[in-house]
């Protein structure tokens, strides 16, 4: 019998989170949450009763433009709030799911410009001791032993596993947030699309 850690994030579906990020006025720049449905591979093996986190990073390069700039008033750094839902501190349940994943800025931009961010993010997993909470009520406990010196990190191919966060405006005011293979874009027009199918266009050209 072999003992099989978790190894890869699997994240079949995305959906733009109306709900949490209404369609906002025309010309406005933002307004991007993308919502991802997280498994954790692989699925021939049952990781129920384990927890697994986010562990809270830096930015990996320097932000560019609008995210370089004071008028920026998100984080630089990714990181846990908690029983906020950051960092996604959650138990596995039986079919290997994780959680939804909402990745994004809701708000606004305001004074934008062209600019660039990037988090890069450790994944880290545990054995529970006891158990809580599917998601937000995350005991603080459970999150502390995710993420403190017996971590067990998220492994493929004997390296560790770093998911890229990318937040981005372009010169023509689009906003986009990209994240586990899937990407979520606003024009400044609402045209909102989820890999690149447009699932929203409130206002014509």
């Amino acid at each position: 019998m072999a003992i099989v850690e978790p190894n890869e994030i699997i994240s079949p579906d995305a959906f733009w989170d109306s709900h949490n990020a209404p369609c906002l006025s025309l010309g406005s720049v933002g307004g991007t949450l993308l919502a991802i449905t997280n498994y954790v591979g692989p699925m021939n093996v049952s990781f129920h009763g384990i927890m697994m986190s986010e562990i809270p990073c830096t930015h990996t390069n320097m932000p560019s433009g609008f995210f370089a700039t004071t008028n920026y008033t998100g984080q630089w750094t990714h990181k846990y709030i908690f029983d906020d839902g950051w960092a996604m501190a959650t138990r596995i349940s039986s079919n290997n799911y994780w959680t939804v994943d909402r990745a994004g800025h809701p708000g606004t931009y305001d004074n934008w410009s062209a600019g660039r961010l990037v988090w890069d993010i450790p994944i880290g997993w545990v054995r529970m001791r006891f158990n809580g909470d599917n998601r937000h009520g995350v005991r603080e406990e459970e999150y502390e032993s995710v993420t403190n010196k017996n971590t067990r990190a998220l492994l493929i191919g004997g390296s560790q596993v770093v998911y890229q966060q990318i937040f981005s405006i372009s010169d023509d005011g689009t906003a986009s947030i990209k994240k586990h293979g899937h990407t979520m874009s606003r024009g400044r027009f609402c045209r909102i699309k989820v890999d690149e199918r447009t699932v929203q266009w409130t206002h014509g050209l």
